[in-house]
């Protein structure tokens, strides 16, 4: 018999069952709320916070000493899902900044305007151009409205 918390399981095949449900039940959700509220809201922010708890492999959670920080799961879930931002040639401060504007993958990165981008706190033209640059070393494309017109 295997137990977590109060519900017993046959095994820990059914447990793993169980849990994958869940998360394939709360991706639905997900992509729902994204559909009426946008990807960056709080609202998706939070049902992505509870799918990292639940999917982050106990694995890697005993690499570390004390529980793992609500940041760190979501940024493995969001990397999990999407391009990480760090296979850019980008400096950690550009990568950090546009992690703090809630952005962790190439994926979401061009879901953004110039002026989104823009607004996010610490991120200027010369952090703009740093990231056009870096996308296209890595050999992507970027949205045309990224470049301001003149």
């Amino acid at each position: 018999m295997f137990q977590d918390n109060s519900v017993n399981f046959a095994d820990e095949a059914e447990y793993e069952n169980r849990r994958a449900e869940i998360i394939s039940q709360l991706m639905e959700v997900r992509d729902k709320m994204v559909d009426v509220f946008g990807s960056h809201s709080g609202r998706v922010r939070i049902v992505e916070e509870l799918i990292a708890d639940i999917s982050l492999d106990i694995n890697e959670k005993e690499e570390y000493d004390d529980e793992v920080p609500r940041y760190v799961r979501l940024r493995i879930f969001r990397e999990s899902r999407g391009e990480a931002l760090s296979v850019l040639n980008l400096e950690s401060r550009v990568i950090n900044t546009l992690r703090g504007g809630n952005i962790f993958t190439i994926e979401e990165l061009m879901a953004h305007n110039r002026e989104e981008l823009l607004a996010i706190y610490n991120f200027g033209t010369k952090s703009l151009d740093r990231v056009i640059e870096a996308l296209e070393e890595g050999g992507y494309s970027f949205p045309d409205d990224w470049i301001e017109e003149s």
